[in-house]
Order: C-alpha cells, then sequence, then structure tokens
C-alpha cells in the first residue's frame, strides 16, 4: 500500500509524529498508518474533514433525485420563496454559469418552475419550487436533520461557537492570501 492510500485509509484515528526537519524521513511507520505532514498539516486535517462531511452528503442524498448544489438551490427556495438565478448563485459561491446547470436540472426534474413577473426585467427568470420539488426537498432535508444533530451532540455550544469562530478566522485568511498567492514572490 502507498503513503497516500495509507493517508487516505486511516483518516483521524491517530496523527503519528512529522519527520525530523533535518532528515526529512521517517524511518518506522507509524502504527496508525497515518504520517503527519512536514507542511500544510491545517489544510491537510481540514482536507481530511471535507472529505468525510462530502461523503455523508453523498450518502444523505442517495435515493432523493437531488445533488448536493441542487439542495442548496432547493433549500434557499424554501426560505425566500423565490429567486433569480444571480441571485442563487451569489447565496451558494458558485459561478452564474454553474448555476445555470443546476437550475436547468431542477427543472428539467419538475422541481422548479421558472417566471418572469411584472417586479423583475422580463430576461430575469425567477424560480420556484414546485410541489413534487418540495416533496424531494422535504425528503433531502430530513437525511441532512440526521447530519445536523450528529454535529450538534458532538459538540457543546461553547464548542460550536469555537469552532465556528475558528473557521471563521480561517476563511479570513484565506480571503487575504486571494490574489497574493497569484504572483511570483
Amino acid at each position: 500500500m502507498n503513503d497516500r492510500a495509507r493517508v487516505a485509509r486511516a483518516g483521524t484515528k491517530g496523527v503519528a509524529k512529522s519527520p525530523s526537519p533535518s532528515t526529512n524521513r521517517v524511518d518506522v511507520e507509524p502504527q496508525t498508518g497515518f504520517y503527519e505532514l512536514p507542511l500544510g498539516t491545517l489544510l491537510w486535517h481540514l482536507r481530511l474533514t471535507e472529505r468525510s462531511m462530502q461523503k455523508a452528503l453523498r450518502q444523505a442524498l442517495l435515493r432523493t433525485s437531488l445533488t448536493k448544489a441542487q439542495f442548496g438551490v432547493m433549500q434557499v427556495l424554501d426560505r425566500v420563496q423565490a429567486a433569480s438565478s444571480a441571485a442563487l448563485a451569489r447565496t451558494l459561491t458558485v459561478s452564474p454559469q454553474a448555476m445555470v446547470g443546476v437550475i436547468a436540472g431542477l427543472e428539467g426534474k419538475g422541481f422548479i418552475k421558472r417566471n418572469s413577473t411584472p417586479s423583475t426585467s422580463a430576461r430575469v427568470l425567477v424560480a420556484q419550487v414546485t410541489p413534487s420539488g418540495r416533496r424531494a426537498f422535504a425528503k433531502a432535508a430530513t437525511r441532512f436533520e440526521i447530519i445536523d444533530t450528529a454535529l450538534d451532540s458532538a459538540f457543546s455550544d461553547a464548542e460550536r461557537q469555537r469552532l465556528i469562530s475558528l473557521l471563521s478566522k480561517m476563511r479570513e485568511v484565506f480571503e487575504e492570501l486571494d490574489g497574493s498567492l497569484s504572483s511570483d514572490p
């Protein structure tokens, strides 16, 4: 088994010490099967967590007829009743081009309908959830609640608030770095 497979298999069950900076080698495989990486340790753990989260979300959406992106749109529409594709793209932080495909998929399944409204430009179509869309969303939302409940029960209120604060701080760091990494040092 190669190191990448070993790391992926091990998840976060245990962490071995990083190799010595002077040698940059580890002579003995850790019993956990997980090597701590010398660079990007926080990024690596965030990535492992993100992969576990994505797997849980995919499992939650099995047999719901919705993709993760479609669920996001349905969740927004459930809350605001109607929205343009541009507003949905901004809310869900995806490109307008990507949102076109998500909306087309939902419309093709009969989960949303788009109409122009007197309050908007004739070019702007506002999406609304159909009755079959509400049923599909309700089924998916019930499955997502299982994930929410599991996460809520794993953290105290103080831990949850601290985690949100730390994740916000990480997001701020990434936003500050945005653009500065595209040029040579």
